[in-house]
């Protein structure tokens, strides 16, 4: 009996020093093929960069211009400037030309040299809270309590060589708020060590749902040209009241319809030019209201000011900001109602090893997620409709396009998975379910409702030579979503420029 006994822990004991050596084995494992994603991924990255130069200075003499109030100046020195000019009085000279509030900060957080600015007013009062000799406090103490430890966090990374980038809300004495871009860089080789921090106004008016207006960005998006208009959109300048006979297009979004590396290369950029070659008339204009970092619900609060422009007509693309409140909601869901095959396939998903081998297999089922999108994102869907159909504009619905998981292999698959942005949701495949979710249930909502629904996402997928990672794209893909829209779109204008001819 007690041998028995004796197999039996030691069979036990075995099984544990087993499932650890497995799960030891596949953390490294999977360690050692994320740097190779990453790797793979930066490659293409870089080759796509190359090639979206190629195509600007192809197409320079197409470029738009951007309005002459835009700051900080596109022909002022750029903000790396800083770094090398060494003698003070020009460092403040070019915090001034620039609408800056530049801080040259020692190793322990405190300002050794504060160059104000003469404007914007929110600068000047920014500036009231940087005093040379004392720390950084000043202006932490401006933000929430997260805000400051974030910022004190940045500061301390930047010291350490990695340079950062934040956006915050602040409060002002005036009892104002104010978005505020924080540029965290390293001085020269060889200076005394600390950081310096360069402080303006953030190309956000209200973080991560409203752009100022007349804002000029080029360091923040590498080779991109940013620059917003008159009514703070990265577009041309809008005309209002909208001229006579002109046929306007409101391209509602986020990041995916702001991107681009000039705002002529956008998709509705590209749009706004096929339309007008195939009507031969420039009386179609195309308005990007894209903003990164907008959701559903804050597109439905934003939808009153999206008709202030007067709009023809209103295309709608977005998703991948809802995507992971939808899959939190899945798997939420998929927690409380589960049975014992989901309980195990969310106990076996906490294993590096198993997760790995198994991966796409241990998601919620398809019915959880559709559950889910219709929950967390198809109620701003209808009530985006309802609102168009009030306020008697059309306005169309685009399927969410997504990399082609299924059916991409080998070293593209692994750049999909070691560079995911977790901010999508859980994984790819969890990604995934969601926009395949959405997508379904979009094109329901559009037969019940009578909206228009274009089939992107049906007639554009791939791989790493279109995706720049899981929702953006280069301009090839850009492009052929244009096409596609453009295509869908084609009879509406046709009938709308029709109308406004016959008065």
């Amino acid at each position: 009996m007690w041998r028995k006994f004796f197999y039996a822990v030691s069979l036990f004991v075995w099984c544990i020093v087993l499932a650890a050596g497995l799960e030891v084995a596949g953390r490294v494992w999977w360690n050692h093929e994320r740097r190779i994603g990453e790797a793979y991924a930066e490659a293409r990255r870089e080759q796509g960069i190359e090639w979206e130069k190629l195509v600007q200075q192809m197409t320079i003499a197409d470029a738009p211009v951007p309005p002459p109030d835009v700051y900080p100046p596109p022909d002022a020195p750029s903000m790396g400037t800083y770094v090398s000019l060494k003698e003070a009085s020009a460092r403040r000279e070019l915090a001034c030309l620039r609408g800056e509030l530049v801080l040259f900060c020692s190793a322990d957080g405190r300002i050794k040299e504060a160059c104000r600015p003469d404007k914007p007013p929110d600068m000047q009062q920014l500036s009231a809270y940087a005093v040379e000799g004392e720390p950084l406090e000043g202006i932490v103490s401006l933000a929430d309590e997260s805000a400051r430890q974030d910022l004190r966090d940045a500061f301390r990374a930047t010291v350490h060589g990695a340079q950062q980038l934040r956006d915050y809300p602040m409060k002002l004495a005036d009892g104002s708020s104010v978005s505020v871009e924080f540029c965290f860089m390293l001085p020269q080789p060889g200076s005394e060590s600390g950081a310096i921090i360069v402080v303006r106004p953030s190309l956000f008016k209200d973080l991560w749902l409203r752009y100022r207006s007349h804002v000029w960005r080029s360091e923040n998006f590498g080779h991109w040209i940013v620059w917003t208009n008159n009514v703070g959109f990265r577009s041309k300048e809008v005309a209002l009241p909208k001229p006579p006979g002109v046929f306007r297009i409101v391209c509602i979004g986020g990041s995916t319809t702001f991107e681009g590396p000039r705002c002529d290369l956008t998709y509705p950029g590209r749009l706004e030019r096929k339309l007008r070659e195939h009507f031969k008339t420039d009386r179609i204009e195309v308005i990007n209201c894209g903003v990164y970092g907008i959701d559903s619900q804050h597109e439905v609060e934003r939808f009153p000011e999206y008709l202030q422009l007067e709009p023809d007509l209103l295309v709608h693309y977005n998703f991948a900001n809802d995507a992971n409140g939808v899959v939190e909601a899945a798997f939420g869901r998929a927690s409380l109602e589960a049975g014992t095959d989901m309980r195990l396939k969310l106990l076996l998903r906490q294993s590096v090893f198993v997760y790995n081998l198994l991966d796409r297999w241990l998601l919620p089922s398809r019915q959880t997620f559709d559950r889910a999108v219709r929950d967390y994102t198809m109620s701003h869907m209808q009530a985006l409709s309802e609102a168009a159909k009030k306020a008697a504009c059309p306005i169309v619905f685009c399927s969410f396009v997504r990399p082609d998981f299924e059916h991409i292999e080998g070293m593209e698959r692994l750049h999909f998975k070691a560079k995911f942005n977790g901010r999508l949701g859980r994984d790819v495949y969890s990604y995934a379910q969601a926009v395949d979710a959405y997508n379904a249930a979009l094109r329901e909502m559009c037969g019940e409702t009578g909206e228009r629904y274009i089939e992107v996402a049906e007639n554009l997928t791939g791989g790493t030579e279109r995706f720049i990672d899981h929702c953006h794209m280069y301009l090839n893909g850009i492009d052929r979503k244009a096409d596609l829209i453009c295509a869908g779109l084609q009879d509406l204008v046709e009938l709308g420029i029709r109308m406004k001819d016959e008065g």
